[in-house]
């Protein structure tokens, strides 16, 4: 896919998976989860980074970081419709946002390729 480019760069920065979860979360904060799944991301812990953002969505269905950062995580796991998916509801929920550039540009790319 060729807009693995916009992502691969972030991957390949990527540690070993964490063996156990990098903290605990207590309660029920949508920012803590999406936080914790960012840094599961960054140490390449791609399925628990995903878990956590859907808890983060779960408990603030409007957090937009949440999905954009979700997309990307299914993006470089190959799972191009969940990512399309995300992205979407990034957009819808942060119009305004400093990133709409590089999210429509990868809405584009993913829609022409199906």
């Amino acid at each position: 896919m060729s807009l693995l480019f916009l992502v691969l760069p972030f991957a390949a920065f990527a540690q070993t998976p964490t063996p156990t979860p990098l903290w605990d979360i207590t309660g029920e904060d949508a920012k803590a989860y999406n936080e914790r799944g960012l840094a599961y991301d960054k140490a390449g812990d791609y399925q628990r980074a995903i878990a956590d953002y859907s808890k983060a969505m779960e408990l603030g269905p409007k957090l937009a970081a949440a999905y954009n950062s979700q997309g990307t995580a299914h993006l470089i796991l190959g799972d191009y419709e969940r990512a399309l998916a995300d992205y979407e509801t990034a957009l819808k929920l942060s119009p305004d946002a400093s990133w709409r550039w590089s999210l429509e540009l990868i809405i584009s790319t993913l829609k022409s390729e199906q």
